[in-house]
């Protein structure tokens, strides 16, 4: 039986047919069958429908009305193992009849592609095989049992070429004028050569080549190959884009065979298009695409079209075409720094940040189009440019010096990183031309050009003579013995000749060439002095306990001026002094020095002897003599003067009553004569004087307080009377109060001539006092009140001592 809903196998058989064309027979099985059965009841008229799939592999075809039924036999074949572009010769159904029958069938085009697609419980699928297309044929084969091949003619052939372009998919029906029971066997029979068959014959162009690549390229020649597929070529062609014939492999006869072929003439670097090409007396078929470039030149070489201390720039030599297309490029090389320019589609390369003096070596390489590189070309070697000359001296340049001798050293890498080696010329003219004849200079005797330097060390060592300004000029080299720029270092100047000594030189404090106190900075100044070769850098002072020397002071710098002034000198008393001074000139020789004369230091100040306390006593009037006497130190000059001032306090301290006022001036050893105050000017009370007195050498002494003045210049006292008069001789202790005007604070009283003690002076003027009447005999006694200033009043008679 035959599987209800399975589709059927595509069988297909490709067999090639002895013609020089490309023609194929191919077999198609169904890829669905059917009985379409259309039952009618006699007694009703009523209809009903069914696809019979068949039965023991059979499908019926047959007419049946006594008993109400009908069948169509369809068939479905899939067209798409046929190509699109062939051509349909011829079709044929291949049937096998296994129940013979005498009626006539006829075969024709379904009224679609798909009957498959269509109810079989419904009229659609009986109706769609009823038969309304082409017809194809009618047949009486089926009066015998076995196979049968029934010719479809042209409008099959037609129908067919039409469906390959639209469905890919061709039905028939067969369809019996009789009611004569008739079968044929299914597509579901086990024995394949049974199963209904749709046998087609087309012819094709020839089959695409395939595998089309390039086998190898040169500067201008491609050589293909490919695999033909066909059966009856008379060329196999490579093509270019526009059709054109560029090669070909001549007639071929054989599915799978290699073909290939070359074409040449072609330009370097280049991109090619083309195809491979079958043709045959039906025409021709091209295959696949493919593109190649040639291959592009290989550097000749590399040349130099610049060189720096640090980059060199280069070319590749030789034609290099096309490098602005595809992965064309070309890349440089360098050995010695193991660098590399990458692809670049340029010939040129600048290799930068290198060494100065560093050997390169650099070869090319190119690739085209497609990345196929070239060998690299021959290696060329070329050093950087050696650094700039930067010889530096030992001393400053445009400067004087006082030796003939200089130094010069190379500031960078002797070799690799700077320079191989020096020409060199030592001249008194800042400019200089290079003959090539000059020696030279480096740290290596293998370095320099014959293989001996003509001074082989890191420093360069010449002599100038006196008064002429030199140059030393230096031509740096690579090693390819390339120079560089020139350098020139100077001018250095020598100058023999030391300068004078200064005309004169003197040592003074605030003037004083003798004595110097200590107090004040010293002042030294000398006069000029010459040098006419290099001229005066400077001036030095220094001080010393001794002629010329500079124990105390070493020797120091002024500049160009001719006086100084010299501050915290720590100097012992009783030492001389002396200033030396020279001069410097601009190549810094020292010149003789000036000697001035010693200058004394005294760090002892001038004495004040006998102090005075002064007298307590107040005083209304001048007159007063004070012995307070002045004397030089011992190891100091004389003195210069001595003053007083008055203060209105102890120690300086209050109002200064008396300004400063000079007690004797001029030059002496000591003063001791007395000397006395200007009283008009002290004030009322208590006046303190201090007295300074100045040496020559300007150091002073002062004393303060050295005696004290009371000034009272208030009228005499007056006595009124006593609140008690008479006293008692038995009592000791015996207080009085006086009354009366003008008492001061310090009065003395008086009983007889007993002096009173605790004499107070209180806020009404009037003064106690307390004495001692056990001391008196009974008797009167004159009252006495005594002012501080002298001044007093006695009154007769008013104090009386009775007996207890």
């Amino acid at each position: 039986m035959i599987l209800a809903g399975a589709a059927a196998v595509l069988f297909a058989t490709l067999l090639p047919l002895p013609a020089r064309a490309e023609v194929y027979t191919v077999e198609l099985t169904p890829t669905w069958n059917a009985a379409a059965l259309r039952d009618e009841d006699p007694d009703t008229g009523n209809s009903t429908y069914r696809c019979e799939i068949g039965f023991d592999h059979t499908l019926f075809s047959y007419t049946d009305p006594d008993f109400g039924e009908w069948s169509r036999i369809g068939l479905k074949f899939n067209l798409s193992s046929i190509p699109s572009s062939a051509t349909i010769m011829n079709i044929e159904l291949k049937t096998y009849v296994r129940f013979p029958t005498p009626a006539t069938q006829t075969v024709r085009r379904a009224t679609t592609d798909h009957p498959d697609q269509l109810s079989c419980g419904t009229s659609q699928a009986f109706d769609a095989l009823a038969g309304t297309g082409s017809v194809y044929g009618t047949y009486v084969d089926w009066g015998t049992a076995g196979l049968k091949t029934l010719a479809l003619g042209s409008p099959a052939v037609a129908d067919t070429q039409a469906r390959l372009l639209d469905s890919q998919a061709f039905a028939v029906s067969i369809v019996s004028n009789s009611d004569l029971a008739g079968a044929m066997s299914a597509a579901s029979e086990p024995d394949a050569i049974k199963r209904p068959r749709l046998v087609v014959t087309y012819s094709t162009t020839p089959g695409a080549p395939t595998s089309f690549q390039l086998a190898s390229r040169t500067t201008n020649s491609l050589a293909w190959s490919w695999v033909e597929n066909g059966w009856a070529e008379t060329h196999n062609l490579v093509r270019n884009e526009l059709g054109h014939n560029q090669c070909d492999a001549g007639p071929r006869s054989g599915i799978g065979n290699p073909v290939g072929c070359s074409e040449g003439g072609l330009a370097p670097n280049t991109l090619y298009t083309r195809y491979p090409s079958a043709v045959d007396p039906e025409g021709q078929t091209g295959g696949a695409t493919l593109s190649a470039s040639t291959l592009i030149e290989a550097p000749a070489g590399v040349a130099v079209t610049g060189v720096g201390q640090t980059s060199i720039s280069l070319v590749a030599t030789g034609p290099l075409s096309n490098l602005q297309r595809g992965f064309s490029g070309v890349k440089f090389f360098e050995s010695f720094t193991s660098q590399h320019s990458g692809w670049n589609q340029a010939d040129r390369w600048t290799v930068t940040g290198v060494q100065p003096n560093s050997p390169l070596t650099f070869s090319a390489q190119a690739r085209n189009g497609d990345g196929i590189e070239t060998p690299a070309s021959p290696p060329l070697t070329v050093y950087t440019h050696a650094a700039a000359a930067a010889v530096s001296g030992h001393r400053a340049t445009a400067t004087w010096f006082a030796s003939p001798e200089f130094s010069f050293s190379n500031a960078i890498a002797w070799g690799v990183g700077g320079v191989q080696y020096y020409r060199w010329a030592w001249t008194t003219s800042p400019t200089y031309a290079f003959t090539g004849s000059e020696p030279t200079w480096g740290n290596a005797a293998w370095r320099c050009p014959t293989g001996a330097c003509s001074v082989t060390a890191d420093t360069l060592t010449l002599a100038a003579t006196h008064n002429q300004p030199w140059y030393v000029h230096v031509l740096p080299f690579n090693g390819d013995h390339v120079s560089g720029p020139v350098a020139t270092v100077g001018p250095y100047s020598y100058d023999a000749a030391a300068p004078s000594a200064p005309a004169s030189a003197s040592l003074t404090d605030n003037g004083d060439s003798q004595y110097t106190n200590g107090y004040q900075p010293l002042t030294v100044s000398w006069g000029d002095a010459a040098d006419p070769v290099s001229g005066l850098r400077e001036y030095q002072y220094a001080i010393g306990t001794k002629p010329g020397s500079a124990d105390v002071l070493d020797f120091t710098s002024v500049a160009l001026a001719t006086n100084a002034t010299i501050k915290g000198l720590k100097l012992k008393n009783g030492k001389k002094y002396y200033a030396a001074v020279r001069a410097i000139d601009v190549a810094g020789n020292p010149g003789p020095v000036a000697i001035s004369s010693g200058l004394l230091a005294n760090t002892a100040d001038p004495i004040v002897f006998d102090r005075q306390n002064g007298d307590g006593k107040s005083r209304r009037e001048a007159g007063a003599e004070y012995d307070v006497d002045f004397r030089r130190a011992a190891s100091g000059p004389k003195l210069r003067y001595a003053q007083y001032a008055v203060y209105s306090k102890s120690k300086l301290r209050g109002e200064r009553i008396v300004d400063w006022t000079t007690i004797f001036k001029g030059s002496r050893n000591e003063f001791t004569d007395d000397w006395t105050v200007n009283f008009a000017g002290l004030r009322e009370g208590a006046n303190y004087v201090s007295v300074r007195v100045q040496a020559l050498d300007g150091r002073m002494t002062v004393a303060r307080d050295v005696f004290r003045i009371v000034k009272d210049t208030s009228p005499a006292p007056s006595i009124k009377g006593l609140y008690q008069a008479t006293f008692n001789r038995g009592q000791p202790v015996q207080e009085m109060l006086i009354v009366g005007k003008g008492f001061k604070r310090g009065a003395r009283v008086y009983v007889g001539s007993q002096r009173a003690t605790n004499v107070t002076l209180n806020r009404f003027g009037q003064l106690t006092a307390v004495f001692d009447a056990s001391q008196l005999s009974v008797g009167r006694y004159d009252l006495r009140v005594v002012n501080p200033n002298g001044l007093k009043h006695s009154r007769k008679n008013r104090v009386y001592i009775i007996q207890g």
